[in-house]
């Protein structure tokens, strides 16, 4: 896949975020998930924790995909975009997504899928009003992606991708979070449905401190020894 898209603030993110991510991983990240409380559960399976806020760059957080007891949203896309550039260094595990091309035309011949686009707005109280558009959208697959620990990836702001985590593997990324760039996040299915809320539920104390204790003993397994 090229570097998408090629621009100068595009670049400068990507060189400022590999070191960034790869320093608290070697300094900070340890001692950082000891106190960690409360946390959040994503729809999508994966639990969040807010870290702190890097100046310049954006939105430090974790993100744990654990081997049981996901919580997840039973409805809805799962194909989405984010108004922000993202880049996230691999804890532990291996993580997967698909990256995909997208056109409000029909681009012609190829296996071009259609799509309902649907509109993401945050809500008070930690809630997503899910909103189907008019129209279309057309989208294909581009590139399957398998990222190890330790490895970075990345996705610019606008590229819908969709993340694939087995239910019986335990992955955990550090992510930053860039500035908005001005493309709405939005999310896009084959079936059109009406419009919906969803609440995202905080974790349990005991969900929080399972997932947290096997994370801290995944990182400590991996660090070389003396």
């Amino acid at each position: 896949m090229s570097d998408y898209p090629a621009d100068d603030q595009y670049r400068r993110f990507r060189e400022s975020a590999e070191p960034t991510l790869k320093e608290f991983a070697r300094s900070t990240l340890s001692s950082a998930t000891k106190t960690l409380s409360g946390g959040t559960w994503h729809p999508y399976g994966f639990a969040i924790w807010y870290l702190h806020t890097v100046p310049q760059l954006g939105k430090l957080r974790l993100h744990v995909w654990p081997d049981e007891n996901r919580k997840t949203r039973p409805w809805g896309p799962r194909i989405h975009r984010h108004g922000w550039h993202l880049a996230s260094l691999v804890l532990t595990g291996t993580y997967r997504d698909v990256l995909y091309s997208d056109s409000a035309e029909h681009p012609g011949p190829g296996d071009w899928r259609p799509v309902t686009p649907y509109r993401v707005e945050v809500l008070p109280g930690n809630k997503r009003r899910i909103t189907p558009e008019d129209g279309t959208l057309y989208i294909r697959q581009e590139q399957d992606r398998e990222v190890d620990a330790s490895d970075m990836h990345y996705i610019p702001a606008g590229k819908f991708h969709e993340t694939l985590i087995p239910s019986d593997e335990f992955v955990a990324t550090l992510v930053l979070l860039g500035h908005e760039q001005g493309v709405g996040s939005s999310a896009v299915e084959d079936q059109r449905l009406g419009p919906r809320v969803h609440q995202r539920s905080t974790l349990a104390d005991s969900e929080a401190e399972r997932i947290l204790d096997r994370l801290q003993a995944r990182l400590r397994a991996s660090r070389p020894t003396r």
